[in-house]
Parts: C-alpha cells; sequence; structure tokens
C-alpha cells in the first residue's frame, strides 16, 4: 500500500489512504478507501494499477515487495500484541 497505491492515489489526491484485507476463511480480498473526495475516480485508478500489475505491465520493485511482506507481518504482530489477544485470534481462527 505505501508504493504505487501511495503514489498514484494519495499522491494524485485521490484518497487520503487506501488498504487491502485478506479474508482466509472466506477466501476474498477487500479494498477499502479513506477520505476520498472522489471516491469512483480513486477506485478506477486502483483498478487500473492492478490490471497493470496483474498484466505485468507495471513491475514488481524488490523493495517494494519487501516492505509489503513486513507489512504483512506488522499487521499480523499487531493484532496479538498480548496472551490474551493471540488467544482470541485463534479461538476466532479456529473455532469460528
Amino acid at each position: 500500500m505505501e508504493s504505487v497505491f501511495w503514489k498514484q492515489v494519495r499522491g494524485q489526491g485521490l484518497a487520503y489512504g487506501c488498504f487491502v484485507s485478506p479474508t482466509v476463511d472466506q477466501a476474498l480480498v477487500y479494498f477499502g478507501l479513506s477520505r476520498s473526495p472522489d471516491c469512483f475516480k480513486a477506485y478506477a485508478q486502483v483498478q487500473q494499477i492492478v490490471e497493470q500489475l496483474v498484466s505485468g505491465e507495471l513491475p514488481f520493485d524488490e523493495g517494494d515487495l519487501a516492505a509489503a511482506k513486513c507489512g504483512v507481518i506488522f499487521a499480523a504482530i499487531s493484532r496479538e500484541s498480548n496472551i490474551s489477544d493471540a488467544a482470541r485470534q485463534s479461538f476466532i481462527n479456529i473455532a469460528l
């Protein structure tokens, strides 16, 4: 989120931020925008970025890929900041 989306969405003033959130249990990926003056333009820009990444027209930068991995790890760790949170998350993942 902090590379190509940051540059082409926030950099153009289309949104303050955007996020991608996977759901393992539903096998879906959710996308969201925050503080967008024109969410339709922002969404269209993101759609174009994703299509370019998939087609290979816009290559993945190794630094951006490493930063993305760090972001995923940080997000996973921040959800489980103590034993109680880890137990709750484990229960949700396994039982629910």
